[in-house]
């Protein structure tokens, strides 16, 4: 494989087309000068496995990068067995941006963490990299022969920073509700609305209608419109993948700390390696600090003001797509662990 730092790369991105992180990818190879082609494997993985043979070989791909969220559906062993076979010269990489699975059958959906589900295991292990956001799926998944490696995600350098009037004490983009995955963030919603104006944006996964009035009623926000949000809000709330996966932390504090956005995010062990608690952020244990910093904070209003610089200059400087890019890159190539 040609990957060299002087040399412009040929690289395949596939994933789910869901407006935000694909965008974040490609900006960030093509800010490093790559030629990047993207297909949507979500709509159809047989005509994105067919275009992907073809594809590979006439533009001879040095890269083809899988991205995986917290759906299984995706390319198959012996799709990846076989692209591998007919296209030797291109190197295969997986990256996974959750830390849970979940399994669809036609009895419904079963989830599972990732360390623990062998198909998914097997799965990766095909591949010739593997990239997680956790330390603890690298080293389990290591331990089962897999070429995995820590990568998180970063700050999308092109999303705009407004300047705007604050009309939201809290509030909160993503999915909450009591599905299969994020029903721990809902009792923590239901406790803020109570003492604050809480508005909510994204995808309201529950039958239960407590929080029903303050839900926008809108799903997929885009860099522009999220950042417009994170500028009208005086605290931007976090609950990240899981509240006990203390070795990780949502790609939401990159984004709402790269928009200029106030963040208070759930404590974890990795967060507190890449940001100080009351200098780029505000992190809690639990619902109760989670209540009271709330409250700390919305009668300091210039103490947030200060805190979102710093956040913001931080990522800015560090934490941008294009360095995770290269750190993946520099990976495939041998130039870094």
């Amino acid at each position: 494989m040609r990957i060299n730092n002087e040399l412009s790369l040929k690289i395949l991105l596939s994933c789910p087309n869901d407006g935000q992180t694909n965008n974040f990818i490609l900006n960030g190879l093509q800010s490093l000068g790559h030629e990047c082609y993207f297909i949507d494997h979500r709509v159809n993985i047989d005509q994105a496995y067919q275009f992907a043979e073809s594809f590979i070989a006439e533009e001879q791909i040095d890269l083809m990068l899988v991205l995986h969220l917290v759906n299984t559906q995706t390319y198959s062993v012996k799709m990846i067995e076989d692209l591998k076979y007919k296209n030797p010269q291109t190197k295969y990489a997986a990256w996974h941006l959750d830390t849970r699975i979940v399994e669809h059958s036609p009895e419904g959906g079963s989830i599972h963490f990732v360390k623990d589900f062998l198909p998914f295991t097997k799965l990766v292990g095909v591949y010739d990299y593997f990239f997680t956001i956790s330390r603890e799926i690298r080293d389990s998944l290591r331990m089962s022969g897999v070429n995995a490696h820590l990568l998180n995600e970063g700050y999308d350098e092109f999303a705009p920073i407004f300047d705007l009037p604050k009309i939201y004490d809290v509030s909160f983009i993503g999915q909450f509700g009591h599905g299969l995955i994020h029903k721990d963030r809902f009792p923590y919603l239901e406790k803020i609305s109570k003492i604050c104006k809480l508005k909510l944006f994204g995808s309201y996964l529950s039958g239960k209608q407590s929080l029903m009035p303050f839900y926008a009623k809108r799903q997929t926000y885009n860099s522009v419109d999220h950042s417009y949000i994170v500028a009208q809000t005086h605290i931007n709330w976090s609950l990240g993948i899981k509240a006990e996966a203390l070795d990780t932390f949502s790609a939401r504090v990159y984004r709402i700390l790269g928009a200029g956005g106030f963040l208070l995010h759930n404590r974890t062990e990795l967060l507190e390696e890449y940001f100080v608690d009351g200098k780029h952020l505000a992190m809690y244990d639990g619902v109760d600090e989670c209540l009271d910093k709330i409250d700390f904070y919305l009668k300091n209003p210039d103490l947030m003001k200060d805190i979102a610089a710093q956040g913001q200059l931080l990522v800015s400087q560090k934490y941008k797509f294009s360095d995770s890019m290269t750190t993946m890159l520099d990976i495939i190539a041998g130039r870094h662990e």
